[in-house]
């Protein structure tokens, strides 16, 4: 449970993680991959004080972390694109900005794709953390 609640510490509103600065991005690696073992395989998997070192695993990590934000960004931007330029077209051809306000809430859509695709993706966490081989099947 608190593993779970601790995989966004800061969010944007892309629903993935976001770090204030890169510190914290570093500790929440260190924690989250901590947390998954002790989860995972239990309390012989890490020392008593937790890893404090940075191996191959953390980098791994950190690499998935930002290949995942920016498919979930891509995917926000890419068809929110379709929605805003509908909506500078409708505003060019004369409409009122009170009636775009419906158009506006299409752009939520956006979510429905990046929600599948997060869920799909976020398995890969404690399989990091667990140093198992990441298939792409």
């Amino acid at each position: 449970m608190l593993c779970s609640s601790l995989r966004f510490p800061f969010s944007n509103y892309f629903g993935v993680a976001q770090f204030p600065d890169t510190n914290a991005a570093l500790y929440y690696i260190l924690f989250a991959i901590t947390c998954y073992r002790l989860a995972l395989i239990g309390d012989h998997s890490v020392p008593t004080y937790g890893l404090l070192t940075w191996t191959k695993r953390e980098s791994r990590y950190l690499g998935w972390l930002f290949e995942i934000t920016l498919i979930c960004m891509l995917i926000f931007y890419v068809i929110n694109s379709f929605f805003v330029s509908q909506m500078v077209s409708d505003l060019e051809a004369g409409a009122s900005p009170e009636s775009l306000q419906t158009s506006w809430r299409f752009t939520y859509l956006a979510y429905i794709p990046i929600l599948y695709v997060f869920s799909r993706l976020s398995v890969l966490y404690p399989a990091i953390a667990l140093d198992q081989r990441i298939n792409a099947q």
